[in-house]
Formats: structure tokens, C-alpha cells, sequence
């Protein structure tokens, strides 16, 4: 049977692969909520969503944490900055 390598060599697959890999991999970063460090365990995509939005809106990466902080009904920390992201860029998309 022949081996069929993929576009771009073995190295440039196992480098795609590895990308792909580590951008969902959770990454643990400490914000200062309310005076508190606390540390919140996200997707490496996440974390890039949210400072993308940060630079945005002209915010700091915990100012909008303290934003979604003071809204979220009873969800983890983790979990409405996730639903957070995807609305954001979800509402970018829509309305293109």
C-alpha cells in the first residue's frame, strides 16, 4: 500500500496538527475581580477572542470580566465569558 504524504510534507501536517492541538488546550490566567485574584481556566481561542474584543472596545482584558462578572446569572466565571465571546463575534457576523 502507498503511504500518501499530505500537502505541504509530514512536518507541515504534524505543525497544523499541533495548532490546532494547542489552541484548545486551557489555558489558567489570574484576573483581579473586585479587588480578588481569581483565576479563570479558558481555551487558548477564548482568551484570544476576548483580548480581541478588549482591543475592540478600548478595554482591558479584566475590565470585561468584571463586566460579565456583574451580569451572570448564577454560571461559572469560565462559562459566561465563553457565552460571551461567541455572542460577541456571533453579532458581528450576523450583522454583515
Amino acid at each position: 500500500m502507498r503511504k500518501v504524504t499530505p500537502v505541504g510534507g509530514e512536518i507541515g501536517f504534524l505543525s497544523d496538527l499541533m495548532t490546532q492541538a494547542t489552541s484548545d488546550v486551557p489555558v489558567s490566567r489570574t484576573v483581579l475581580l473586585g479587588g480578588q485574584r481569581v483565576s479563570v481556566r479558558l481555551e487558548a481561542s477564548i482568551w484570544d477572542g476576548l483580548i480581541d474584543i478588549g482591543e475592540r472596545q478600548a478595554k482591558a482584558v479584566e475590565e470585561l470580566c468584571a463586566e460579565i462578572e456583574a451580569r451572570r446569572a448564577g454560571i461559572p466565571l469560565s462559562t459566561a465569558i465563553r457565552v460571551f465571546v461567541l455572542q460577541y463575534f456571533r453579532e458581528r457576523t450576523e450583522a454583515v
